[in-house]
């Protein structure tokens, strides 16, 4: 199964400590979530809401970068931590940021997060059970869905995908998550 997650139909919520907000794209819940795929503005200091007994992968969708306690995340990288983790994030350049965050329960999933910067159409082989393909920067289709800058494509249970190039290059974040 494929589905196109449009950015206009994304939900925007508080963050937990409620120092900020996030466009919530796709929730996976039972009694609690199982996993939450979003995207924050940070536009100054502020702390990460804690979440534990998760792990979280976190890269830079828009801007230049933030400074996560001593570590700068920048574009094109991903930073994985614990849910329990103290963190206190700014703005790199003091301008606003957009994130991308995936926040899992780690006892019941196995989460990676990669970037792909591709510059023409290919297959995707997956090896997973779900699949986010976040569209950073360009377009592409998959299917029959066009996915534009900041929609999401949500794959569910196949194997392969072929991602159709609509621009000259394309930036995209794979989520895969696994049930363990």
């Amino acid at each position: 199964m494929i589905r196109l997650i449009k950015h206009s139909d994304y939900i925007n919520m508080s963050w937990k400590n409620n120092q900020g907000n996030t466009l919530q794209i796709d929730i996976e819940k039972s009694d609690k979530y199982l996993w939450r795929l979003s995207a924050a503005t940070i536009t100054q200091e502020n702390s990460f809401s804690e979440f534990n007994g998760y792990d979280r992968f976190l890269t830079i969708w828009q801007g230049q970068g933030l400074l996560l306690n001593d570590f700068e995340l920048l574009q094109n990288q991903v930073y994985k931590f614990r849910g329990e983790d103290k963190i206190i994030c700014r703005p790199i350049s003091h301008s606003e940021v957009i994130d991308l965050g995936f926040i899992f329960d780690r006892n019941h999933f196995e989460a990676n997060m990669k970037i792909l910067n591709l510059s023409q159409s290919q297959k995707l082989i997956l090896d997973s059970e779900f699949t986010f393909l976040f569209c950073a920067e360009g377009e592409f289709q998959i299917a029959n869905h066009t996915c534009r800058e900041g929609d999401t494509v949500k794959i569910h249970n196949e194997k392969s995908v072929f991602i159709a190039l609509k621009s000259a290059n394309a930036r995209l974040v794979q989520i895969d998550a696994q049930i363990k």
